[in-house]
């Protein structure tokens, strides 16, 4: 093992990425996108404690020379209408895929999301009539939602399962913690 510099461990740190509530699209260090690209690494998904709330988000992993990990809430319409779009070609991704995500919002400021699996956009699996049939009631379609949401987010993992090796930035942050202030 040898001595690793300041920039190799940045390069080397999983870069996260959101969405901004304002713009609906990419955010990364208070800097907005409306799209990103690279090798589709692999999916994941993260609980974690905000205001006394546990918050769930939905990761997809994206490399080019660094890995970003597009963090999306887990139980959301954005978040219904991407796994929806990538279910449908769920046969295709190997790896070797490359993907391009586009988010923002319309004129009417809902959030929109497209995905492009090697240059091919992607369609819903399942139309709306036949996800959620007749049924209006706010609270049903949100069940049922939940269940596409979890069903198709189980089967991303399972298909292509990303865990980014954190070692050295765990390493770094627990140097930190224990320096005396």
């Amino acid at each position: 093992m040898g001595l690793i510099s300041k920039d190799e461990m940045n390069k080397n740190q999983v870069k996260w990425v959101s969405i901004d509530q304002e713009s609906g699209e990419f955010l990364f260090n208070n800097t907005t996108f409306p799209a990103i690209s690279g090798k589709l690494l692999g999916f994941d998904k993260h609980t974690y404690t905000f205001r006394n709330s546990d918050q769930q988000k939905f990761d997809i992993f994206i490399g080019d020379d660094q890995v970003y990990q597009v963090q999306i809430g887990y139980y959301s319409w954005t978040t219904w209408r991407l796994l929806n779009q990538l279910v449908s070609k769920i046969d295709n991704i190997n790896g070797h895929n490359y993907i391009l995500l586009r988010a923002g919002k319309d004129k009417d400021g809902n959030f929109y999301i497209f995905a492009i699996l090697d240059g091919k956009p992607l369609k819903w699996k399942y139309k709306w009539a036949e996800a959620f049939g007749e049924e209006k009631n706010r609270n049903k379609l949100e069940e049922r939602r939940n269940k596409f949401i979890d069903k198709w987010a189980n089967a991303l993992i399972e298909k292509k399962n990303y865990t980014p090796d954190i070692t050295l930035q765990q390493q770094q942050q627990t140097e930190e913690e224990d320096l005396p202030i």
